[in-house]
């Protein structure tokens, strides 16, 4: 990531008791975001196979309740099961979110990260105030959605 372009707004990390693939299952799967992502409520996929640098999707976020944008979106960076870097075009915020997972003894580590590349000095140190407690609890809460998540596919599996 390049400080130079990319102010930080929110970051979060947890631990899952799954490994680095099984995790990268979740995060890079566009498909499923709305189920943990908050605020994501839809992601149409523009291009075809499995995500890489180029791929395209739109994306439908609630920005307070009753308010919807839709933006595009374009993976930057894909290293499996590792890092993920995807770039958007929502007005002011110029989001860019970065998933990166590391492998630890007995599962992996989500970190969790949502940028921007708002140029505009003004508006930028406006989004760190305003915006950057509002991302903070939805990582938090997109991570606490994600860890049922797995606990629950880990619980099924066991059962098989």
């Amino acid at each position: 990531m390049n400080n130079s372009t990319h102010q930080l707004l929110a970051t979060q990390s947890r631990r899952f008791p799954v490994d680095a693939d099984r995790l990268w299952f979740w995060t890079a799967n566009p498909d499923r975001y709305a189920q943990w992502f908050p605020g994501v409520v839809a992601i149409e996929s523009l291009s075809n196979g499995p995500l890489r640098p180029g791929f395209q999707m739109r994306e439908t976020v609630a920005l307070v309740p009753g308010l919807h944008a839709r933006g595009n979106l374009t993976v930057r960076e894909c290293r499996q099961p590792h890092r993920l870097q995807i770039d958007g075009t929502l007005p002011l915020l110029k989001p860019t979110v970065a998933f990166v997972i590391d492998d630890v003894p007995g599962g992996a580590i989500l970190r969790w990260s949502m940028y921007t590349r708002q140029h505009n000095p003004v508006v930028a140190r406006l989004l760190t105030i305003l915006v950057r407690p509002m991302l903070q609890r939805r990582l938090r809460k997109g991570l606490d959605h994600l860890g049922q998540l797995v606990s629950s596919e880990q619980s099924r599996s066991a059962r098989v």
